[in-house]
């Protein structure tokens, strides 16, 4: 991740995680924006979050 990530320092990579059980501190450091489900229906986003 370190190489990519200096490679392109203009991207902004996002990582995901199914349903935000899998947050993990070392990808946050690479990956600060996370997308927390797959879930894309609104409503049942504000139950998952």
């Amino acid at each position: 991740m370190d190489a990519i990530t200096t490679r392109f320092p203009e991207i902004l990579f996002e990582s995901c995680s199914g349903g935000g059980g899998r947050f993990d501190p070392g990808m946050l450091y690479y990956m600060p924006q996370t997308w927390t489900s797959d879930d894309t229906d609104a409503v049942e986003r504000l139950k998952i979050q």
